[in-house]
């Protein structure tokens, strides 16, 4: 039963260590921003996790949206971070990427989110975003 165990666990770690080294940088970058909200709705430290995320901006989405805003924005649209299944696309060229995210109940779509990051000092930052479903949404920086 031990071993079980033991080899459940390292099996589930090695699958980790393959998905966050496999994945591109920016999709590594933006699956953190998600995490940290989907994690705020049941954590006794919800500050902090809107904190995490927030860290993943660009200092001039900071200047342009602060955490308080961010974070009303977040807690009013909180059931985009509550979709079960997820598709990820992701596209790198010359130190800017684009992720998006299609976020599906049941095999029917009911949300999409877009984001734009940059390359700066070795680091991938999220410059702008767009969350949205059928009703409305949240966004952050411009996005053409």
């Amino acid at each position: 039963m031990v071993i079980g165990s033991g080899v459940i666990l390292i099996a589930t770690l090695a699958v980790c260590n393959y998905l966050l080294t496999a994945a591109p940088a920016p999709l590594v970058v933006v699956k953190d921003f998600w995490f940290a909200m989907e994690i705020h709705q049941n954590s006794p430290s919800q500050q902090s996790n809107y904190i995490r995320a927030y860290a993943h901006f660009y200092s001039d989405l900071q200047r342009e949206q602060s955490l308080q805003e961010f974070q009303e924005l977040a807690t009013s649209h909180s059931s985009f971070f509550r979709a079960g299944g997820r598709r990820w696309f992701t596209n790198v060229e010359n130190g800017t990427a684009t992720v998006e995210g299609r976020f599906m109940i049941d095999g029917v779509e009911i949300a999409s989110a877009l984001f734009r990051l940059a390359m700066t000092n070795d680091t991938w930052k999220i410059v702008a975003y767009k969350i949205q479903d059928e009703v409305g949404g949240f966004a952050g920086g411009t996005i053409p």
